[in-house]
């Protein structure tokens, strides 16, 4: 039997030749068939709203201190709008979203380990 080789240890998740291991929940590499992962973009609707609502303000009550606050707290917020990606493996028993966050480059180097994972599965058999 050969040893068990990690491909990452980081955050709270390990990859190893066996095992993938991330919340709390182990999954065998056996059990996993494919990995991607999703991007879900954030609601834009609240701060467009708001910066209509202070644009209107200006121009229609020409309260211009009413709509610099409002457009300051839309600029503010958009800023802080960010994506979230979701790393979602596909087991014998379907798709299941396992990790989700805002670090895309922890996603991916979470990809990129898993995918040499699956690899080093099929070259061993």
């Amino acid at each position: 039997m050969s040893e068990e080789k990690s491909f990452l240890n980081e955050k709270g998740i390990a990859v190893t030749s066996a095992r993938f291991v991330v919340s709390g929940k182990t999954y065998p590499m056996s059990a996993i068939n494919s990995v991607k992962y999703t991007v879900e973009n954030p609601d834009i609707t609240a701060p467009v709203v708001i910066s209509v609502i202070g644009v209107a303000s200006f121009w229609l009550a020409k309260a211009w201190w009413y709509a610099l606050v409002l457009l300051a707290v839309a600029v503010g917020w958009w800023f802080l709008l960010r994506k979230k990606y979701t790393i979602e493996i596909e087991l014998s028993s379907g798709p299941q979203d396992v990790y989700t966050t805002h670090n895309k480059e922890f996603v991916d180097k979470v990809i990129e380990a898993l995918n040499e994972a699956i690899v080093h599965r099929e070259i061993a058999k």
